[in-house]
Protein backbone atom coordinates (compact mmCIF):
# COMPACT_ATOMS: atom_id res chain seq x y z
CA UNK A 1 0.00 0.00 0.00
CA UNK A 2 1.13 3.23 -0.91
CA UNK A 3 0.56 6.82 0.55
CA UNK A 4 0.81 9.63 -1.41
CA UNK A 5 0.75 13.80 -1.01
CA UNK A 6 -1.03 15.15 -3.99
CA UNK A 7 2.05 18.04 -4.15
CA UNK A 8 4.58 15.50 -4.63
CA UNK A 9 4.47 12.51 -7.25
CA UNK A 10 6.58 10.28 -5.08
CA UNK A 11 5.31 7.74 -2.49
CA UNK A 12 5.56 9.46 0.46
CA UNK A 13 5.10 5.78 2.64
CA UNK A 14 5.23 2.15 1.78
CA UNK A 15 3.25 -0.20 3.39
CA UNK A 16 3.99 -4.24 2.43
CA UNK A 17 0.98 -5.62 4.47
CA UNK A 18 1.23 -8.56 2.34
CA UNK A 19 4.37 -10.89 3.84
CA UNK A 20 5.02 -14.77 4.31
CA UNK A 21 2.78 -15.05 7.25
CA UNK A 22 -0.61 -14.73 4.67
CA UNK A 23 -0.96 -16.59 0.86
CA UNK A 24 0.83 -15.79 -1.65
CA UNK A 25 -3.25 -14.24 -3.68
CA UNK A 26 -4.04 -12.29 -0.38
CA UNK A 27 -4.84 -8.62 -1.55
CA UNK A 28 -6.01 -5.66 0.40
CA UNK A 29 -9.44 -5.23 0.22
CA UNK A 30 -10.14 -2.29 2.84
CA UNK A 31 -8.01 0.63 3.97
CA UNK A 32 -8.64 3.45 6.98
CA UNK A 33 -6.93 6.52 8.33
CA UNK A 34 -7.28 7.59 11.85
CA UNK A 35 -8.72 10.69 12.10
CA UNK A 36 -5.56 12.47 13.77
CA UNK A 37 -3.89 11.05 10.05
CA UNK A 38 -0.86 8.47 12.32
CA UNK A 39 -2.45 5.18 11.87
CA UNK A 40 -3.47 3.23 8.98
CA UNK A 41 -5.53 0.29 9.19
CA UNK A 42 -5.69 -2.45 5.98
CA UNK A 43 -7.59 -5.55 5.40
CA UNK A 44 -6.99 -8.26 3.44
CA UNK A 45 -8.80 -10.74 1.43
CA UNK A 46 -8.02 -13.44 3.75
CA UNK A 47 -9.50 -11.85 6.73
CA UNK A 48 -6.11 -10.47 8.49
CA UNK A 49 -6.16 -6.38 9.55
CA UNK A 50 -3.06 -4.74 10.37
CA UNK A 51 -2.36 -1.33 11.57
CA UNK A 52 0.34 0.78 11.46
CA UNK A 53 1.73 3.94 13.04
CA UNK A 54 2.45 5.66 9.91
CA UNK A 55 6.23 6.59 11.21
CA UNK A 56 6.96 3.24 10.98
CA UNK A 57 6.71 0.08 8.17
CA UNK A 58 5.98 -2.42 11.04
CA UNK A 59 2.77 -3.17 11.93
CA UNK A 60 1.61 -1.94 15.40
CA UNK A 61 -0.94 -4.67 16.09
CA UNK A 62 -3.50 -7.08 13.60
CA UNK A 63 -6.34 -9.15 14.11
CA UNK A 64 -7.40 -12.34 12.68
CA UNK A 65 -10.77 -12.58 11.73
CA UNK A 66 -10.63 -16.32 11.76
CA UNK A 67 -12.74 -17.37 8.93
CA UNK A 68 -11.28 -16.56 5.56
CA UNK A 69 -13.36 -14.09 4.18
CA UNK A 70 -12.05 -11.39 2.69
CA UNK A 71 -12.71 -8.21 5.32
CA UNK A 72 -15.42 -5.67 3.54
CA UNK A 73 -14.87 -2.67 5.81
CA UNK A 74 -12.96 -0.70 8.49
CA UNK A 75 -13.33 2.27 10.30
CA UNK A 76 -11.31 3.85 13.39
CA UNK A 77 -13.10 5.62 16.43
CA UNK A 78 -11.46 7.35 19.03
CA UNK A 79 -13.09 7.25 22.90
CA UNK A 80 -10.30 9.87 24.25
CA UNK A 81 -7.07 11.74 23.34
CA UNK A 82 -4.56 8.98 24.24
CA UNK A 83 -3.40 6.76 21.10
CA UNK A 84 -4.43 3.74 23.49
CA UNK A 85 -8.22 5.05 23.60
CA UNK A 86 -8.27 4.15 19.55
CA UNK A 87 -10.25 1.30 18.32
CA UNK A 88 -10.32 -0.21 15.58
CA UNK A 89 -13.88 -2.11 13.51
CA UNK A 90 -13.02 -4.71 11.11
CA UNK A 91 -15.69 -6.87 9.42
CA UNK A 92 -16.20 -9.24 7.25
CA UNK A 93 -19.39 -10.66 5.74
CA UNK A 94 -20.30 -12.61 9.07
CA UNK A 95 -18.68 -10.79 11.68
CA UNK A 96 -18.21 -7.47 13.31
CA UNK A 97 -14.30 -7.21 15.60
CA UNK A 98 -13.88 -3.98 17.44
CA UNK A 99 -10.53 -3.62 19.23
CA UNK A 100 -7.91 -1.44 20.52
CA UNK A 101 -5.82 -0.50 17.44
CA UNK A 102 -2.03 0.13 19.49
CA UNK A 103 -2.46 -2.81 21.39
CA UNK A 104 -4.57 -5.34 19.36
CA UNK A 105 -7.41 -6.46 22.91
CA UNK A 106 -10.46 -7.25 21.55
CA UNK A 107 -13.17 -5.20 23.05
CA UNK A 108 -16.32 -6.36 21.53
CA UNK A 109 -17.28 -9.29 18.89
CA UNK A 110 -20.64 -9.48 16.70
CA UNK A 111 -21.33 -12.74 14.87
CA UNK A 112 -24.14 -11.39 12.28
CA UNK A 113 -26.84 -13.71 10.74
CA UNK A 114 -26.88 -11.31 8.00
CA UNK A 115 -24.29 -10.29 5.21
CA UNK A 116 -22.44 -7.62 6.97
CA UNK A 117 -21.29 -4.97 3.80
CA UNK A 118 -20.38 -1.85 5.99
CA UNK A 119 -19.97 -0.73 9.73
CA UNK A 120 -19.31 3.05 10.85
CA UNK A 121 -19.02 4.52 14.56
CA UNK A 122 -21.48 7.29 15.39
CA UNK A 123 -19.87 10.18 16.13
CA UNK A 124 -18.99 11.09 20.00
CA UNK A 125 -20.55 7.75 21.16
CA UNK A 126 -20.05 4.29 21.61
CA UNK A 127 -22.79 3.17 18.96
CA UNK A 128 -21.86 0.97 15.57
CA UNK A 129 -23.94 0.77 12.70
Amino acid sequence: VESYDLRDPSPLQLLKVHDGGIGETAEVTRCAYSSNGMFFAAGTSEGLVRVYDLRSSRPISERDHMNDYAISSLCFHSRGPESSDLLVASADKSSIKVWAATSGRMVASVESPSVVNQITFYPNSGMIF
